[in-house]
């Protein structure tokens, strides 16, 4: 649902979920990312993963609000579809929530600068 509305009303400014990567701005929040996301649960362990300082087209760069997407599986596990084509209007025009939850997705090719110890 979140791609059709992206490709049928924000196809000229937006950036795919399915198609991008996925940035963190800073180097404490990406440790943070790193350590809630993939090391904490033992989905990955350190020598699996790293971090990297990179370069992107800045006019390819997308801050979106995840809390949308959250409450949009929410609304798709009681089959709230509407809701869900809602959550996916707000979050491609870049609404925020009262507690926003800044994700930031990029498409275009990236130049690694250099790799962050951890």
């Amino acid at each position: 649902i979140f791609e059709y509305v992206r490709k049928t009303q924000f196809a000229s400014d937006s950036v795919s979920r399915l198609n991008c990567v996925y940035y963190c701005d800073d180097i404490d929040a990406a440790k943070q990312y790193l350590y809630e996301d993939c090391l904490k649960d033992g989905t990955f362990t350190r020598e699996q993963v790293c971090l990297l300082e990179v370069e992107v087209d800045e006019s390819r760069v997308y801050r979106y609000d995840q809390q949308f997407y959250n409450l949009a599986m929410e609304a798709m596990e009681k089959n709230e579809t509407d809701a869900v084509f809602e959550m996916a209007k707000r979050y491609f025009s870049k609404e925020r929530t009262k507690e926003p939850l800044i994700e930031i997705l990029c498409d275009s090719p990236n130049e690694v600068v250099r790799e962050i110890e951890l």
